[in-house]
């Protein structure tokens, strides 16, 4: 079993969302530099090598949905990347 803290699994979310690094770090505001490091994190957790290996254990235990339309083919972005100077949009949680 591997433990993922709430903010590992929220990085986790934002990432399959299909954004970067960068952008994850503007929506769950932090530094890009943190969002690597959690995703580091997790790949050293679950003995995995690259973000595509960890996406596909998330889906398959069911952290994150894969069949649920991308924010964008339903028109809306449920993740916002704030625009420079804006206020941001909401972060995620995992509901727990």
């Amino acid at each position: 079993a591997v433990h993922l803290t709430e903010r590992e699994i929220d990085v986790l979310r934002v990432l399959a969302a299909g954004r970067t690094s960068a952008e994850a770090a503007i929506v769950l505001r932090l530094r890009r530099r943190t969002v690597d490091s959690h995703v580091t994190s997790m790949l050293r957790k679950a003995v995995l090598r690259n973000r595509g290996e960890l996406l596909a254990l998330a889906v398959a235990h069911q952290l994150i949905d894969m069949t649920a339309a991308p924010p964008s083919w339903t028109g809306r972005s449920c993740l916002p990347v704030p625009r420079a100077g804006g206020t941001g949009g909401p972060a995620l949680s995992s509901g727990r």
